[in-house]
């Protein structure tokens, strides 16, 4: 997975694209979206590691790997401390993360140069 940031003004031009990534992607779709972030300044896209987005949006980095928290069933939102128990100790060892949360999902994304 990689992260993608696409400057706000430019948002009219690509939201086609990102809707079918992210809604209709196709079989073996390398670069669909996994998830749109979108601020007053940018959009931010967790996408498929996938080099035809370097041509549309700018890269934070190389790839990331996504490593689920908690149960499949999901972290219960009034839990406290997942994200400390899970951060601290990559802080500790120096390696740089993204955390990402859904409804009922919670990631801790390494570079993944750093897993083994």
């Amino acid at each position: 997975i990689r992260l993608f940031h696409i400057d706000r003004h430019s948002l009219p031009r690509h939201m086609h694209a990102i809707t079918r990534l992210l809604f209709l992607p196709l079989p073996g779709d390398a670069h669909s979206v996994r998830s749109v972030l979108l601020t007053a300044e940018e959009v931010t896209l967790l996408c498929g590691a996938d080099d035809w987005w370097d041509e549309h949006a700018r890269a934070a980095g190389d790839a990331w790997t996504p490593i689920r928290v908690g149960e499949s069933s999901g972290t219960p939102l009034d839990e406290i401390g997942v994200i400390a128990s899970t951060t601290l100790p990559l802080a500790a060892a120096g390696i740089p993360l993204l955390y990402h949360s859904t409804f009922t999902s919670d990631f801790t994304m390494v570079p993944s140069d750093s897993v083994r």
